[in-house]
């Protein structure tokens, strides 16, 4: 295994950087150094989902009373995203729906968390009303993450 990683890491590029004749080609250099960069972004990708895995996997949630600071409303709406395809420029629209999001404070630690909600929760809410929400806090940061109502009622927030 550890022979595989360092001939995939190691070897393949050094052997693209030298031509035959071991002198250092200009062409292989610029692709070895690419492939360092694409197999850097790789392992770091990796090493971050093993560390989100970490931090949050299994940790049970727990509601605590949390006051609103903050509500934003994104309507739909449409962006282009221009793609190279060969010779071509083509042009894509992505489709962005409506969005409903808060921020709240957690009362018992005044740190701020925030996620996105429907469109009825957040109609029957203001700023400064107080709700509670679920959180998990992370193992290795200690931050809090938001997950959503522990119930929902209009009744609960009149």
């Amino acid at each position: 295994m550890f022979s595989f990683l360092y001939e995939i890491l190691w070897d393949m590029p050094l052997d693209m950087m030298f031509d035959w004749g071991g002198r250092l080609d200009p062409l292989g250099t610029f692709m070895a150094l690419l492939w360092w960069g694409l197999m850097g972004l790789v392992i770091s990708m990796i090493l971050y989902g093993i560390y989100y895995v970490i931090e949050t996997a299994g940790i049970p949630e727990r509601a605590e009373r949390s006051t609103i600071t903050g509500k934003q409303f994104t309507p739909a709406h449409t962006t282009m995203v221009t793609v190279n395809t060969g010779k071509s420029v083509s042009v894509i629209p992505v489709h962005h729906p409506d969005r409903w999001h808060m921020t709240f404070r957690v009362n018992k630690c005044k740190s701020l968390v925030s996620f996105d909600i429907t469109q009825s929760q957040f109609n029957a809410m203001n700023k400064g009303d107080e709700v509670n929400i679920m959180i998990r806090r992370g193992r290795i940061s200690g931050s809090k993450y938001g997950f959503g109502f522990q119930t929902f009622n209009k009744s609960d927030f009149t």
